[in-house]
């Protein structure tokens, strides 16, 4: 979903900075509605998907679950790490919207916490905690993954 944010700030011709697409980011919901993001990427989703199983990152609320969820069925998984952690995820991506600081760290996450992300944590379906090495949360994420991918094939048979 933050592809969309991002490809938005490209269209305005805007600087990918963690500031520049955290504005886009609020003003396209406080256009657009709380699930203004979802429908962009639904669009896309819709226009481009080569399969029926589709795995979306970056839900910031409730309300873009529930339009995934007009799409078929879905799950909403969080996967679960400290603020350090985070951060030091987001440091070594080292992208131009990467905060510069912790305390543009924790600015940022107060910025989602402020769009909804703490309720769609709250009320996700499944929780994978990310507190051991990148291969342990491969590992994990790839076994609930398969193990979606068969409920779901089986519920359509």
């Amino acid at each position: 979903m933050g592809d969309d944010v991002r490809m938005e700030a490209e269209r305005r011709k805007l600087v990918p900075t963690d500031e520049n697409l955290g504005v886009v980011m609020l003003q396209l919901r406080q256009n657009g509605g709380p699930a203004a993001i979802a429908h962009l990427c639904k669009q896309r989703i819709e226009k481009e998907a080569k399969s029926s199983f589709i795995l979306i990152d970056g839900v910031r609320n409730v309300n873009e679950f529930l339009e995934f969820k007009k799409l078929g069925n879905a799950v909403l998984v969080t996967i679960h790490a400290s603020p350090e952690r985070r951060y030091k995820f987001l440091q070594a991506r080292s992208r131009t919207d990467s905060p510069n600081s912790f305390q543009a760290f924790e600015s940022r996450d107060r910025r989602e916490l402020s769009v909804g992300i703490g309720e769609s944590i709250a009320l996700a379906d499944e929780v994978v905690v990310n507190k051991g090495s990148v291969e342990d949360l491969k590992r994990d994420v790839t076994a609930l993954l398969n193990d979606l991918k068969q409920k779901f094939t089986s519920e359509l048979k």
